[in-house]
Parts: structure tokens; C-alpha cells; sequence
């Protein structure tokens, strides 16, 4: 009797210590990022980093954007994004551009889109025009953004857009509010996050006709789906993508001034043309000085000529300033959006283009992602 009971003990602390280490386990990696994929609309496997947050619904989100030919494993991305977890409660999500780390896979769609035939015949979407060289015999199965024409990188919007959506994917699963999204992009990235935010900011649900190939009068939301975005943070912000101007003023000052979307922008005070072309967007969306709310504003961090993420490490005071200085008046002064099902899938949408009279669809009924976005319509805007 007495060796079952010391028996029954020995089960019963192994089977407490399995649960201990377990739960430790748990503990331990509840904080960890998590590896995920997504696939865009012109079928690019993008690979990232999601950090999920402890208070699901009820957590900002934070979309990183890196510069596009950046190294893709920097280590200050990491310490923000843990610090904006830990610290912020947020959940945050960085990835590997097209072309870029491991998000090189394509299916072959990818290199003759046909998603809508109103599309079909724009320059933009046959990615084949933006190929050094491509033999269309046998396609590539993988990509190097440096197989491709520099006038090729406004494509890459396309990868914020899928981005969102698969936070719009975590945002229905409870896991964040993607809502209440922030972004906060460095250089060439930052460049591609306005013009992402410029297209969002002119795109909108509606009921009605199914799309725009129907003759039935459709119905525009009154406020469009960037809605979602509640705060910018620019890190040295190019006004180029691939060395090509863009523009990117214009963009700015549409994002800022026009849908008041409050924005910062961080540059090396020994950076002269980082911190000229900043002081010009600053200058073009500055609130008035009796303003009550200063959210939108600009940070030099003195002595230095660096750039982009270099403005996050620890010998600068590019991290301590977002997130001590900049979230501390995000979070006094902004009402968090409430949480909502975001039902994508069952959504329809349209941009539109500021200087044009038709409407451009951007989302079919049913379809699981938004379409190709129209860049060449909005390098144009007037």
C-alpha cells in the first residue's frame, strides 16, 4: 500500500512539474513574435514578424515599414517593436518587402495579372514591363527586387495593402484593433507609407451594384477605410522611390492637412537634405500655434548624419522620443478608435481619385483581397 501511495505521489508531482514547465513555457514565449506569411494580390508570398499583444481587442496596431533595399534583420526594428508591445500593449507587425529576406516566392499569376480586365491593360499591373529581363517561357518561381526596373518600386504599396488585410484577419480573431493603427516607416518605406495611406484615405465601401461593370448608382461610405490610420511616424522620409521623384508633398499635405491625420517626422540634425525635405513637409501640414493638440510635429536628433532605423538605436534618442514624448500625447489626446468586425470578404470598394470623375474599383464582393492598387492614378493627383 505504502509503495502505490509513494507511486501516486511521484505521477502526481511529474505530472506538476510537466504543468509548471509548461505554463513557464507559456509564460516565456507569450511575448515572443510569432513567424507569419500573407500573400498580396499579384500572388507575393510576404514573410514578417507579428508581435502579438496581451490585451487582444483592445490593443493599437503598429505596422512597420522598413527601407526597401534596407537590411531586413536590423536589430533596432526589433527593439521598438518589443518595446511598443511590452510598454504600449500593441500589437505590431513587420515583414520582408517583395524581393527582400524571404519574401521572395511568386506564384505564377504574379507575372500576368489578370485579376479584373478593367485593369488588365494598365502598364502598372504587368510587372513583365518592369523586368531587366524576363523570358515569358518560363516564368521565375522567386524574385530579387534587384531584377527589377527602379520606376517598379510604387508596385510595393501592394505589400502595405496586404498587410493590413492580414491585420484586418488578426483584428476579426480578436487579437488587436487594427482600427486604431499607427504606422511608422523609415526612409523609401516611410515614401511608400504615404502613398499607401493616400490611397486608403480615397478608398470606400459602398452598397449598391455589385461593381462598376453594373449599372447600379452606388453608395459611398461617408468616411473612407483609411480611417483606420490615427498617427504617422517618419523616419527621414525620402522624396524618391527607386532615386524617381515623387509626390510626396502633395501626398503629405492630402494625409495631413486635408483628412488631418497627425504625423511626425524624425531626422538626423547633421542629415541636410533628410532635414530639409522634412522641414518642408512639416512646414506644409503644421498646425496653427494655438492649436490645442500638437500632434503633428517634427524631431531632430542632434549630431548626427544618420538615417531611417539608424535614429532607433540606443546611442540616439530617436526610439525614447516615439516612445516616451510622441505615444504619451497619442495617448492623452486621441480617442482610440472602438473596435469593429472588420468582414472584409463581404466588403465592395472604390477609390476615388481626387482631379477624376469615375470611380476606380478597389474591392470586389466575395473577393478575399482589395485590387492591384491604381498607383500611376495617384503619382498624378493634382
Amino acid at each position: 500500500m505504502r509503495s502505490c501511495t509513494l507511486f501516486g505521489l511521484a505521477l502526481g508531482l511529474a505530472a506538476s512539474l510537466s504543468l509548471l514547465v509548461q505554463s513557464q513555457a507559456r509564460g516565456a514565449d507569450a511575448n515572443d513574435p510569432v513567424k507569419v506569411k500573407f500573400e498580396t494580390v499579384d500572388q507575393v508570398e510576404l514573410h514578417g514578424l507579428f508581435y502579438p499583444s496581451a490585451v487582444g481587442k483592445k490593443a493599437p496596431t503598429v505596422l512597420l515599414l522598413r527601407k526597401v533595399d534596407g537590411d531586413t534583420q536590423v536589430d533596432e526594428w526589433g527593439q521598438l517593436a518589443k518595446a511598443l508591445q511590452k510598454d504600449q500593449n500593441c500589437a505590431v507587425l513587420i515583414f520582408d518587402w517583395r524581393g527582400h529576406g524571404d519574401s521572395t516566392s511568386v506564384s505564377s499569376g504574379f507575372w500576368n495579372d489578370r485579376t479584373s480586365p478593367a485593369i488588365a491593360k494598365m502598364s502598372e499591373f504587368n510587372v513583365a514591363n518592369y523586368r531587366k529581363t524576363y523570358n515569358p517561357s518560363k516564368p521565375p518561381e522567386s524574385i530579387s527586387i534587384k531584377d527589377f526596373s527602379k520606376s517598379y518600386y510604387p508596385a510595393l504599396v501592394n505589400d502595405i495593402a496586404a498587410a493590413k488585410m492580414f491585420l484586418d484577419q488578426k483584428n476579426d480573431a480578436g487579437e488587436c484593433n487594427s482600427s486604431n493603427l499607427i504606422l511608422i516607416g523609415a526612409e523609401d518605406g516611410a515614401t511608400l507609407g504615404t502613398l499607401w495611406a493616400y490611397t486608403e484615405l480615397c478608398r470606400f465601401r459602398f452598397t449598391g451594384g455589385g461593381n462598376l461593370l453594373t449599372a447600379t448608382p452606388i453608395k459611398p461610405a461617408q468616411n473612407p477605410e483609411g480611417k483606420d490610420v490615427i498617427a504617422c511616424i517618419w523616419l527621414s522620409i525620402s522624396p524618391t522611390l527607386g532615386g524617381i521623384p515623387q509626390p510626396v508633398t502633395r501626398w503629405v499635405q492630402f494625409i495631413g492637412k486635408e483628412k488631418k491625420v497627425p504625423m511626425a517626422f524624425v531626422v538626423g540634425g547633421e542629415d541636410s537634405a533628410g532635414a530639409s525635405f522634412a522641414q518642408k513637409l512639416f512646414d506644409s501640414v503644421k498646425p496653427p500655434k494655438d492649436a490645442k493638440v500638437q500632434l503633428t510635429g517634427k524631431q531632430v536628433i542632434k549630431g548626427t548624419k544618420l538615417a531611417g532605423h539608424a535614429l532607433l538605436n540606443d546611442k540616439l534618442d530617436g526610439r525614447s522620443w516615439i516612445l516616451d514624448s510622441y505615444w504619451k500625447v497619442l495617448k492623452d489626446d486621441v480617442v482610440p478608435p472602438a473596435w469593429e468586425e472588420k468582414k472584409m470578404e463581404e466588403s465592395k470598394a472604390v477609390w476615388m481619385v481626387p482631379g477624376t470623375v469615375r470611380p476606380i474599383d478597389a474591392k470586389i464582393e466575395k473577393d478575399k483581397k482589395i485590387l492591384p492598387i491604381p498607383w500611376t492614378a495617384f503619382q498624378n493627383v493634382p
